[in-house]
């Protein structure tokens, strides 16, 4: 009776909107071109703020993880629901980015990994100016969609 309870709630747990429909396992369906183009338009959708494209980029939880950048870090990194907020404060403020560089490191089960350096401009930081900042990330892949489940990436050099 106990495993049938346990496997009632597993279900539960993991038929919630949003969630995936079984625990992660096995590899990841993950490509190198899959997230290379889900992180460009990441960064293109913040840069215009489409913030509708920003919350379909981004998994929900379960799977959601972290964004975690200056500005946005510990316990505040990992809620999805502050994510789309967070991002709409950013584009009004003028941040824009673009990818200037990516690689993909490498399958881990059910996700993807990648490290990016991206091309960031806020106005009134480091002078307006474009500069690079490492970050990495992760996302989750199935043969139907690609969703960011973890973003860090660092504030400009020599702030």
């Amino acid at each position: 009776m106990r495993a049938v309870l346990l496997a009632a709630l597993v279900l539960a747990v993991y038929s919630g909107a949003g969630a995936s429909a079984a625990p992660p396992t096995g590899p990841s369906d993950c490509t190198a071109r899959d997230l290379r183009r889900v992180v460009a338009t990441y960064a293109a959708a913040l840069s215009r703020g489409d913030l509708d494209a920003l919350d379909s980029i981004f998994a929900r939880k379960p799977d959601f993880q972290w964004y975690a950048t200056d500005g946005r870090v510990g316990a505040a990194a990992k809620r999805r629901d502050t994510l789309i907020p967070y991002f709409g404060r950013r584009h009004e403020r003028g941040e824009r980015l673009g990818l200037a560089r990516f690689r993909f490191t490498g399958d881990s089960p059910h996700y993807g990994n990648f490290e990016m350096t991206m091309r960031r401009s806020i106005p009134g930081v480091d002078g307006g100016e474009w500069v690079r900042v490492p970050g990495k990330g992760a996302g989750v892949c199935d043969e139907r969609s690609t969703h960011l489940i973890v973003i860090s990436f660092g504030s400009s050099p020599g702030r």
